[in-house]
């Protein structure tokens, strides 16, 4: 292979040569393995994530990934609890499967709550709040007049709902 005048031999260094030839100018590594190594050793301490250490090397996108699986982690304790009982306890395994049932339907809705709560208070204080996508209309909707939308503020086509739930009871009909 010829890279600008430079061949490259089999088991040669590419990069090597493209600096060589003046195609690479600068190489910079992509992690600091000091500051890696530093984030390792902190994250063991499950009472004090790093959050904002990862947010600094690492970005938002990554710090929320972290902050979702940590808080998750830390929510699934009264579930697992719970399990522990239903398994323990188990008088009646009807009577278990329902309450385990129940108890789980209302976790999971606690947990979407707090953790909206949690992820918009993140949002807030790392400043990225005003970064969510607002899904765009399909470009082939018509509406049947404009109104303004209360989120965005801007004019948008507003088809109304009863007749978006009239059409979907006629398309259920004709399928059954």
């Amino acid at each position: 292979m010829v890279i600008k005048g430079n061949t490259l031999h089999p088991g040669q260094s590419i990069l090597q040569v493209c600096k060589n030839s003046k195609i690479i100018s600068h190489m910079y590594p992509l992690h600091e393995p000091s500051e890696l190594d530093l984030l390792k050793q902190q994250s063991w301490n499950y009472s004090s994530f790093p959050l904002w250490d990862v947010k600094n090397y690492f970005g938002e996108s990554i710090t929320f990934y972290f902050a979702f699986i940590s808080f998750y982690t830390s929510y699934l304790w009264p579930t697992a609890i719970a399990g522990i009982l239903q398994t323990a306890i188990s008088m009646d395994i009807s009577r278990c499967y329902i309450f385990f049932a129940l108890f789980k339907m209302i976790w999971v809705t606690l947990f979407l709550e707090m953790w909206k709560r949690k992820s918009n208070e993140l949002a807030y204080i790392m400043g990225t709040l005003k970064l969510i996508n607002i899904p765009k209309l399909h470009p082939t909707f018509r509406g049947l007049h404009m109104d303004i939308d209360p989120v965005t503020k801007q004019r948008v086509p507003v088809y109304p709902a009863y007749r978006r739930h009239l059409k979907n009871i006629q398309i259920n009909m004709h399928a059954s």
